[in-house]
């Protein structure tokens, strides 16, 4: 019975950390770049866009797609920082347990 209570005390504090990781993540602010910063994109931890700067003096005289090509590989890689950050955090929080596929896709 001892051992059954250790455990469910063990369960409570690594659901404390998921919590107290989620809001921190859902906190967190993820910024991606492309062309030397002229073009930045920033994300929330949910993966909302946040904010898109283009700085003309960056990308003065391009064309029109080649500056829509600038935003996309600046959101990916802000999705991706989120993303790296995201698994990073929920596997410290639960102290290495294995998490199935799909249960912390927030």
């Amino acid at each position: 019975m001892q051992g059954l209570l250790g455990m469910l005390g063990q369960f409570k504090k690594i659901q404390a950390n998921l919590e107290t990781t989620l809001q921190e993540l859902a906190d967190s602010r993820f910024t991606g770049e492309a062309a030397g910063g002229g073009v930045q994109v920033v994300l929330s931890g949910r993966k909302e866009l946040l904010s898109l700067m283009i700085d003309p003096s960056k990308v003065d005289g391009k064309r029109l797609e080649n500056v829509a090509k600038l935003i996309l590989t600046a959101t990916k890689e802000a999705f991706d920082l989120a993303e790296a950050r995201r698994k990073e955090r929920l596997e410290a929080a639960v102290g290495g347990l294995p998490i199935p596929p799909g249960l912390l896709n927030l």
